[in-house]
């Protein structure tokens, strides 16, 4: 795999970026949702829990 040395590929930065830190909840965990039918924030919410932690999102 050839990248220049300052860029993480993207699949590496889906499972590391945390979108819900109360959660844990990953990049790759809400893109795996929204192909799994979620197309809003509420769906996405449900499916993943994202914003449902301390913070309320």
């Amino acid at each position: 795999m050839n990248f220049e040395e300052n860029q993480v590929p993207e699949a590496i930065l889906d499972k590391l970026t945390k979108v819900c830190t109360c959660r844990s909840i990953t990049r790759k965990t809400i893109k795996e949702a929204i192909l799994n039918g979620a197309h809003t924030f509420p769906e996405v919410k449900e499916a993943t829990r994202a914003g449902t932690g301390a913070c309320g999102g």
